[in-house]
């Protein structure tokens, strides 16, 4: 059965396997884009097959230790995450070293189109952990879901504008000892569009300036290396 995501906007239809085990609430929405949600790895390839869009998938085997921000992927496709405290690589995930930080990803401006990936809390050795947990987009838009396993997959994709971050959080409470990870994602992007290596470049250096000052301001006795893989 097919059971479309009802948002304030315009939504095109979405088969969801476990509706009833997911809260998926937009709250706000300040764009013209229309934001299709996915809970299904099959069905989100599929949209991306659909638009179409070229796909970049991340891991983290190699991200370990703690940083101040981690950066991967490449031109069109390139990545930032950044956390208030900074970030920590272990147990093939990344995630924040503060439960109560949010976990933000952000993407090279009218290059990202989708992302979807395996967000959900983990405690302080890596490990799994359930819960409710807060997505919002850069346009506004918010869900709220619940995340059952390891296996629980959430994803975006964008038929307007691109989407230009992604933020993990708790939602309404935090445990000490549950922490905002992800353990994979995929990006749908416009490969047409030749993103220079210099704009790349630009783009993390800027994006590091912007935490990095602010991390400063809040936490000047703290101090992370940058990891980039």
């Amino acid at each position: 059965m097919q059971s479309p995501l009802q948002k304030s906007k315009k939504i095109h239809g979405v088969t969801f396997t476990a509706l009833a085990a997911t809260i998926a609430l937009c709250i706000s929405s300040n764009t013209n884009a229309s934001i299709t949600f996915f809970d299904d790895t099959a069905a989100f390839n599929a949209g991306l097959l659909s638009h179409p869009l070229s796909k970049y998938t991340q891991t983290f085997q190699t991200y370990t230790g703690a940083a101040s921000e981690f950066t991967g992927g490449a031109d069109e496709y390139a990545w930032i995450a950044t956390a208030a405290n900074g970030l920590v690589g272990e147990a093939d995930l990344i995630r924040t070293i503060n439960p109560s930080d949010t976990l933000k990803f952000q993407f090279i401006p009218g290059a990202v189109y989708a992302v979807g990936g395996l967000f959900h809390y983990a405690d302080n050795a890596g490990a799994f952990l359930g819960g409710v947990m807060k997505v919002q987009l850069n346009n506004g838009d918010v869900f709220v879901r619940s995340i059952d396993n390891a296996s629980t997959f959430t994803g975006f994709e964008s038929d307007g504008d691109g989407i230009l971050s992604l933020e993990l959080s708790h939602f309404q409470t935090t445990s000490i000892n549950n922490f905002a990870s992800v353990t994979s994602f995929m990006l749908g992007y416009v490969s047409a569009i030749s993103v220079p290596t210099p704009g790349v470049t630009a783009f993390l250096f800027m994006a590091g300036i912007a935490t990095s000052r602010r991390r400063r301001s809040e936490h000047s006795d703290k101090a992370f290396p940058v990891q980039k893989v």
